[in-house]
């Protein structure tokens, strides 16, 4: 057989297995590079998994701070406000037993002062 003597239907045989090996050959890459993405893939994987775990215990070693520091401060916020409840009921103590004792006080020692400057004669009012 030579390729003067070849029919349509040989050549179409022929062009047939040509493209066949062609597309045989670029599965075959293709597949391969398929492979080599996938394990790359899972070796990135094993490595985000490995980095993940100590974030995350990072993380919740944090949480469980941020949640011991907010019980603290809870606990400061109730204190100061019994202490201010506290000094506000000695302020209002001391303004009864100390301030209304000296007002009368400073009013009787003006109005004495006035009364003996009146017997005096030296003042008018």
């Amino acid at each position: 057989m030579t390729i003067a003597t070849l029919t349509s239907q040989d050549v179409a045989v022929l062009v047939a297995v040509g493209v066949s090996l062609a597309a045989t050959v670029v599965v075959t890459i293709v597949v391969v590079l398929l492979v080599q993405t996938l394990r790359t893939l899972r070796r990135e994987l094993t490595e985000f998994r490995e980095c993940s775990h100590g974030l995350l215990d990072e993380l919740a070693d944090t949480v469980d701070d941020a949640r011991h520091d907010l019980e603290r401060v809870d606990d400061l916020i109730g204190s100061a406000e019994a202490l201010a409840a506290t000094v506000d009921g000695v302020a209002k103590v001391g303004y009864l037993t100390v301030g209304k004792p000296v007002i009368k006080t400073v009013a009787l020692a003006k109005g004495t002062s006035r009364a003996a400057r009146r017997i005096r004669g030296t003042g008018t009012g």
